[in-house]
């Protein structure tokens, strides 16, 4: 039975070929006009909150990239210093080329003895890693930046550590190089001492222009022109951020480089912790103090409070960090220590009652019973 012809009006016509059609209805389906299917009378679903701000969120993400390629397409071609002449980027064959090792006149795996390191240049002997075809020390083989190396010669030639960012001062002014980079290196011969084809000489005159340096590069603790440290209250640091923070009275309140990195590394970037309550940010700062992160589920003590939020109105810090907080609080000072050791000798004291009042009580019961004291 074909009851299309007969489906209700609010479906609407439905297209139906001619041939498929008894007799009696054929001339009716010639009244009809071919249309589609309509769906039956329901409500269209609506675009719901969420939806609608993920899709804005996403056509304001498509037009900054739209913009951002427009603005920073460049107007000529970037011109090659070297060349004075308009840039060109290489080719595959030029890149592959480019990259193929040099001619190396022996290999370290067929000496028995002692090759130079293919970074400081040292004696390695036959057990150390080797890499075609070279042997590296295993010391030498996380040096891979000019950082690790200018450190590590530093504490071969004048014996003393320096920090990371003292190497990359450092670096700007000597040159340390792989030894295998070096045009006269090969794998085979006669090792030198370690980093010997350093110049000495430079490197002691770079070490001792460290502060003037350090200052050129802004590294030296200085103010900020908007108050201290919004968290440790500290008036001279580097790394000044602003990120957003406030004073009472609405001026900008920044972040120390220490105070700054802990509130990157927490998610402050990507909105994890609000700007403008403090209680969200009192985990980390309360971090900062302590000088490590806690445990996940370990929350600040619930009487710590962030410089900002006790504050006076002229803001002034302090010289040392968390300079507002009692001494005895404060990790790191004789007070604190002192108050930590008279903590754990009174909690101690406190147990050892706790057993005598027990065996005590132990005592009373058992005379109680009639047998006397038990062991």
């Amino acid at each position: 039975m074909d009851f299309r012809p007969d489906t209700p009006k609010h479906f609407g016509p439905i297209p139906v070929r001619r041939e498929h059609l008894p007799a009696a209805h054929q001339g009716r389906a010639d009244q009809q006009k071919e249309t589609t299917v309509p769906r039956p009378n329901r409500k269209p679903k609506g675009e719901t909150v969420r939806q609608r701000e993920i899709r804005e969120g996403r056509e304001a993400n498509r037009r900054k990239r739209r913009s951002a390629r427009i603005t920073l397409a460049p107007d000529s071609p970037p011109i090659d210093p070297g060349t004075g002449k308009p840039y060109r980027p290489m080719s595959r064959a030029e890149v592959m080329a480019a990259m193929e090792g040099r001619a190396w006149a022996g290999d370290a795996a067929d000496v028995k003895t002692f090759t130079p390191c293919s970074r400081c240049g040292g004696p390695c002997g036959t057990s150390a890693p080797y890499s075609q075809p070279w042997r590296t020390h295993r010391a030498c083989r996380s040096g891979t930046t000019i950082q690790s190396r200018v450190r590590a010669a530093v504490a071969e030639l004048l014996g003393f550590e320096i920090g990371f960012s003292d190497a990359g001062l450092i670096a700007t002014q000597v040159a340390v190089a792989n030894f295998r980079d070096l045009l006269d290196a090969q794998p085979h011969t006669e090792p030198e001492r370690a980093w010997g084809h350093v110049n000495k000489r430079k490197l002691r005159k770079a070490v001792e222009a460290l502060p003037a340096l350090r200052s050129e590069a802004g590294l030296n603790p200085h103010p900020c022109a908007s108050g201290p440290c919004a968290w440790c209250s500290i008036r001279l640091a580097t790394g000044w951020v602003n990120e957003g923070m406030k004073w009472a009275d609405g001026s900008p309140a920044p972040l120390c480089g220490t105070c700054s990195a802990q509130w990157v590394r927490r998610g402050g970037l990507s909105g994890r912790l609000s700007k403008t309550f403090y209680e969200d940010q009192r985990g980390p700062g309360y971090n900062v103090l302590l000088g490590y992160d806690q445990p996940m589920g370990n929350g600040p003590d619930p009487a710590f409070r962030l410089y900002a939020e006790v504050a006076p109105a002229d803001h002034p810090g302090y010289d040392e960090r968390f300079g507002y907080i009692a001494a005895p609080m404060r990790p790191g000072t004789p007070e604190h220590a002192e108050r930590i050791e008279r903590e754990r000798a009174e909690a101690l004291a406190r147990v050892e009652q706790r057993r005598a009042d027990q065996a005590k009580a132990v005592r009373v019961r058992a005379e109680i019973w009639g047998y006397g004291a038990t062991q």
